[in-house]
């Protein structure tokens, strides 16, 4: 009898250590798993060209990146929501995303339409659909589109016989406002792409860094000069890019250089280069 017990603890106990270990196994897959979704791949030396400049943040980049990993001509998904204020250039973002998308996807037609919202009112949906088919549209202003507009492209979004990749640009505000008109239209634009800019502290912490790369530093008046610079080419239509920031530090590199004499008395007073021996750009190379 007690042998008979002590089997059955021994039955017991086991099975509650193999219960325990499918629970760890089954966490280990779950953390793994969580782990790999977070992951955050780089952009290829392709993309690096098309996006850089809308990445400024880790969060952009991760929605640039899912929209490439998930745009597909398939009508009922993989459509695009853009937003973002003027002079962050979304349409150039939706073409950007168009050029790549058709170099992954040999079944892309090429054909591409650009159109407002509200032009598209006085079109037939399922005409321009056909006739793209295979194809992509972007839709600029997209809440200039009417409510039943928006659910006649519904349903010409869940034909199965129609593959089209449809961008719809807006800023935030109106985007929300669309969202309001035809709920339903978010069920096939799964991926959205909210762009924001680059505040000046930003651009300046960039251009640090892109001259740290190149071994040049920036003194504190000269950091000045540059926030001066950046600040005079923000205005309401225009947002300064990373490009051209670069810009700004290639040109300050370049008339470093130039001043020669200058540099001489800098290096013969031990002042052209900083305690990291990175040569320093001053104030006179950003005017």
């Amino acid at each position: 009898m007690e042998d008979a017990l002590k089997t059955q603890e021994i039955k017991m106990n086991t099975a509650d250590l193999s219960s325990l270990s499918e629970k760890i196994v089954a966490t280990a897959k779950k953390e793994a798993k969580g782990a790999k979704r977070e992951e955050l791949r780089e952009f290829t030396p392709e993309e690096q060209t098309l996006f850089e400049n809308f990445a400024v943040t880790k969060k952009i980049k991760k929605q640039i990146i899912h929209a490439l990993e998930n745009m597909t001509l398939t009508a009922y998904t993989g459509n695009v929501i853009i937003t973002g204020d003027a002079g962050l250039d979304t349409v150039r973002m939706a073409k950007n995303l168009v050029k790549e998308y058709q170099a992954s996807d040999g079944s892309f037609s090429g054909k591409l339409a650009k159109i407002t919202g509200e032009k598209i009112n006085q079109r037939n949906i399922k005409d321009v659909f056909e006739k793209l088919n295979n194809g992509g549209i972007i839709i600029e202003k997209a809440n200039g589109m009417s409510e039943e507009k928006l659910y006649e492209m519904a349903l010409n979004l869940n034909q199965e016989n129609l593959g089209i990749v449809v961008i719809m640009e807006d800023t935030k505000k109106e985007i929300t406002k669309l969202l309001e008109k035809q709920a339903m239209i978010a069920d096939y634009f799964n991926i959205r792409i909210d762009l924001m800019e680059m505040d000046n502290n930003a651009l300046v912490a960039y251009a640090k860094n892109y001259a740290l790369a190149l071994e040049y530093s920036i003194d504190e008046l000269g950091t000045l000069a540059l926030y001066t610079r950046i600040a005079n080419m923000q205005s309401g239509n225009h947002v300064v890019t990373k490009d051209e920031v670069r810009d700004i530090i290639d040109e300050a590199i370049w008339k470093s250089k130039k001043s020669k004499i200058k540099n001489f008395v800098d290096v013969l007073f031990a002042r052209r280069y900083d305690n990291e021996d990175m040569i320093v750009l001053k104030e006179r190379d950003f005017m």
